[in-house]
Parts: C-alpha cells; structure tokens; sequence
C-alpha cells in the first residue's frame, strides 16, 4: 500500500487578470476550442464494490479498512462526495498523518478518491480552499472515520452487509424492504437490522418510515439500553444514508 510522502508546498491559483499577467483594458477574449474541460468525481453510480482503507503515516498495511458491494449503499457515499466542488483550486503536496483512500470498482475499472488529513484531492489533482467544500469535506471525513472506528453518538453511513463493532454488541444493516399498499397512498419502507451481543445472541430490530418519520428505536444489551436512530439527532440529518446509536 502506497504512502504519501513529499514536501510542503503551496500554490494557489490567482482569479484576478492583474495576477496572471492580463491587462486591464478589458476582458480577455477565449477561443472556443480552448474552453475548460469540466472534471467529474465519477462518470456513473453504477459501482459493484467499494473499499475504504485509513492508513497512518509509517504504516504499510491499513489500520482500519472494509468492503462494501451493496450498490444501493455505495451510491449514499458517492451522493455525498459529487456535493463537494471536482474542480480544487489549491495545489498542495504534504506530509499525511492520516489517508483514507476510497476504492471504487465499476465492473473492474477502478476509481481511487483520496483523502489527506482530512482534504479531498480532486479529480483535477487538486484541494478546495473554499468555505463552503471545507465544510462539506469535514463532515463527510468525520462520517468515514466513524464508518471506519464505530462511536456512540457518532453517525455512521448505513452500509448493507457490514457489521459494525461496538464495546458490547455489533450491528449490521441487513438492507430494507419497500412497501406501497396499493390503492391507497401508503408507502414507505422497513430497515432491517441485526444486533448481535458479545456472546453471539442476535435480536433483530426493524425500523418503518412512511407517513410518519421512522422513529428512535430502543434495544436492549445485557442491562444496558441504547437507541437506535435513523432519521435526525440533535438537527443532524440521518435520513436516509446514515444510522446513529446513542444512550
């Protein structure tokens, strides 16, 4: 597995014609055949199996890492990430603490996005300095390591087919069924989930939404009791990528 490991270096692009040399006499003239091409973080949804590997500085192998080949749920982290601007417009090369590389195969075409303490290098080999992208990036990375290392309170991306550990149980999104109770106008969904405790027992736990936002749902581990949520906590959306346990 490859580290990063170069030097630091910034260069940021200029917006202004003063910094790239133009006059001020007026705007510069673009010929047709020199116009931008726009970058994309992917060209489809369409993928059949994500990997998703956190790597520290002087380590070969990952500290953390899984696998994903639900489609469904490998499209929630690729909605997340094509929110985030493809087209960065700092160059910067560092030293990485951390790097979680997300590996996507579409049918055997393989697209890397890489993650450097926390920044998103784009498809145009690039960082956002903007606001608004450092936000949305902050976030998504603080969803992937929680994904990665489980944390009550923290939300997770509900990811089909992936046990997630915890001190005192596991749990795993077994995936959803749809329902639509034809003529009438109900329709909604059923999450399934499986809580398994240290000593093997599994309790499955269903989740429904529809007319009605899906509510907390408490489940019991020895004699401690947790709440499984789905839709919001604390104004922070869930719904309907993400999964939440607390106290």
């Amino acid at each position: 597995m490859k580290q990063t490991l170069s030097y630091v270096v910034f260069l940021v692009v200029a917006s202004s014609n003063v910094a790239l040399g133009a006059t001020k006499a007026g705007p510069a003239k673009t010929n047709s055949t020199e116009a931008k091409v726009s970058k994309k973080w992917f060209d489809s949804q369409e993928c059949t199996k994500l990997e998703i590997r956190r790597l520290k500085t002087g380590t070969k192998a990952p500290t953390h890492k899984l696998q994903v080949t639900a489609v469904d749920s490998i499209k929630a982290v690729i909605r997340q990430i094509e929110k985030i601007s493809p087209e960065g417009d700092m160059m910067r090369s560092f030293i990485a603490d951390e790097t979680i590389e997300l590996e996507f195969d579409f049918g055997g075409k393989k697209k890397v996005v890489e993650i450097y303490d926390g920044r998103f290098k784009t498809p145009n080999t690039a960082f956002n300095s903007n606001a608004a992208d450092r936000k949305l990036e902050s976030q998504l990375h603080a969803d992937l390591i929680a994904t990665l290392i489980p944390e009550l309170g923290k939300r997770m991306f509900k990811l089909q087919g992936v046990e997630f550990t915890f001190k005192d149980f596991s749990i795993t999104f077994k995936g959803m069924t749809k329902f639509d109770y034809a003529p009438t106008s109900v329709n909604g969904q059923d999450d399934h989930f499986a809580i398994r405790d240290k000593a093997g027992k599994v309790e499955e736990v269903e989740v429904s939404s529809g007319q009605v936002p899906p509510q907390p749902q408490p489940f019991v581990v020895g004699q401690q009791k947790f709440i499984l949520e789905t839709f919001e906590m604390n104004g922070t959306s869930l719904y309907d990528s993400y999964f939440l346990i607390h106290k």
